[in-house]
């Protein structure tokens, strides 16, 4: 027979074996990346739509739009898991970011060597769809590698 003080119900006692890991408040330069990050990515979403209405919404192939949305949605993740602490995507931006940066100088060089034309690189759609998203994350990439770097060796994953 029970005593009146056990109740069959109650959850053991026992210590819980994983400890709550307590998340550390991010950084204000983080926040500024994150919003440097996000300002960039909102420039490319409406420099998409910008061009699609252009044309109309007509688009004669869908790869090249279905490539740019899988652009915009991988950059949307990226962004999340670096507001989340996750160390590997920063390294991610920073590959996606040199890689793009290469191939920038490259199209310049072409550019120039055959068309001799430099108006191009001051018109606004250059200016504002392509140099200074780059440029935004590239900042914010120095922010979070040189100024919020520890931030980042504190979490795992």
């Amino acid at each position: 027979m029970n005593s009146l003080g056990h109740n069959p119900y109650t959850p053991p006692d026992a210590a819980v074996a994983d400890q709550a890991v307590s998340l550390l408040a991010r950084p204000r330069g983080v926040n500024i990346a994150l919003a440097l990050i996000g300002a960039a990515l909102a420039m490319q979403v409406f420099g998409t739509l910008r061009n699609l209405q252009d044309t109309g919404f007509h688009v004669d192939s869908p790869w090249p739009l279905a490539g740019r949305v899988l652009d915009i949605l991988v950059f949307a993740v990226l962004l999340e898991r670096i507001a989340r602490g996750k160390g590997w995507a920063r390294t991610v931006l920073l590959a996606i970011n040199l890689w793009s940066f290469a191939l920038l100088c490259y199209g310049i060089g072409l550019a120039i060597r055959y068309t001799l034309d430099y108006e191009l690189f001051f018109s606004p759609e250059f200016l504002f769809l392509r140099a200074l998203p780059m440029i935004l994350n590239f900042v914010a990439l120095h922010l979070l590698y040189f100024s919020n770097g520890a931030w980042f060796r504190r979490r795992t994953g």
